[in-house]
């Protein structure tokens, strides 16, 4: 179950709205790319040198597109909750697969879900996105 889940994915770019408010107010909105340019390049993990690891970390980094499409479909959908559960999630696979900034990121995001910051939920989220977005097999 977990590698069927794992081995999914998707390709492309798009552009997404992030609401830096609830939802519902549609006028405080930005356009925020579904892969932020950014001048850092590709995140590799820490295990990435261990040949052990090589296959079921190439299954996780072709499914970090859907996982970053299921966070902005929680954000742009109002769904604080899910979005919070998602990113408890990557804060808990980042370090199982050597990716501590991940889950430094993950946990921001979790962090801000449950203060219930919008503005603060926003920020976290893009960086988070921008952070998965680079990350490599």
């Amino acid at each position: 179950m977990i590698r069927s889940w794992m081995r999914a994915g998707l390709s492309g770019s798009h552009t997404v709205t992030v609401s830096r408010h609830p939802p519902g107010r549609p006028e405080d909105t930005d356009t925020m790319p579904h892969a932020p340019s950014s001048s850092a390049g590709p995140v590799r993990s820490e295990l990435a040198d261990d040949p052990d690891f090589r296959e079921i970390l190439s299954e996780f980094a072709t499914a970090l597109p859907e996982r970053s499409a299921g966070l902005l479909a929680a954000h742009r959908n109002g769904h604080p909750d899910e979005l919070r559960i998602q990113a408890h999630q990557l804060k808990g696979a980042g370090g199982g697969y050597g990716f501590p900034e991940l889950s430094k990121l993950a946990a921001a995001l979790e962090g801000a879900c449950k203060a219930h910051d919008p503005a603060q939920i926003a920020e976290t989220l893009e960086s988070l996105i921008g952070y998965m977005s680079r990350v490599t097999a």
